[in-house]
C-alpha cells in the first residue's frame, strides 16, 4: 500500500513487478488475502493506477499455497501472475510484451459531491484478436 501510495502523483498507469515467495494468509491450504490490509492494498494500487505482476520465487512446478492470492492481485490490478516459468527471463520478456503496445481508454463518470465508493466495468473489443486486459473498476470520490 505504501508504494501504491507513493505511485499516485506519477501520471499515467504504472507497473510494478513482485518478486516473491508470497505473502498473506499462509497457513490456508489456497492461500487468501489477509482481509485486515488487502481491501485497502487493493484500493490503493487501483486508485494509483499500478498493475502488479507478481513471479513466484517458489521454484517452477511447486504448488505454492500462495498461487490464488497473488492469481488474485494480479488479476484485480489489471496485472498477471506468473508462477511457473523455465527461464527467469521468460515472465519478464512477457510483461515487456504485455506492455509494449496499448490503449488508454478513458471516461468521465458523474458521481454525487462527496460520495464515495467503487464502480465496476467491463472493457471488450469488437475484434475476437484483440486481448483485453482492463482492472474491473474504479474508485471514486476521496
Amino acid at each position: 500500500r505504501l508504494i501504491a501510495d507513493a505511485a499516485r502523483p506519477v501520471i499515467g498507469r504504472k507497473n510494478m513487478v513482485l518478486f516473491t515467495l508470497g505473502f498473506g494468509r499462509t497457513e490456508s491450504p489456497l492461500g487468501s488475502p489477509d482481509e485486515r490490509y488487502y481491501p485497502a492494498m487493493e484500493a490503493a494500487l487501483n486508485t494509483s493506477n499500478v498493475a502488479v505482476y507478481p513471479i513466484d520465487l517458489s521454484g517452477s512446478g511447486n504448488q505454492s499455497p500462495q498461487n490464488n492470492f497473488l492469481s488474485q492481485l494480479a488479476d484485480e490490478t489489471g496485472g498477471v501472475y506468473f508462477a511457473t516459468f523455465n527461464r527467469f527471463l521468460d515472465p519478464l520478456r512477457s510483461i515487456s510484451r504485455y506492455n509494449t503496445g496499448y490503449y488508454l481508454l478513458s471516461f468521465q463518470s458523474e458521481a454525487p459531491m462527496g460520495e464515495l465508493g467503487y464502480r465496476h466495468f467491463k472493457v471488450k473489443a469488437k475484434d475476437r484478436k484483440v486481448r483485453v486486459k482492463a482492472r474491473r473498476g474504479y474508485s471514486f470520490g476521496g
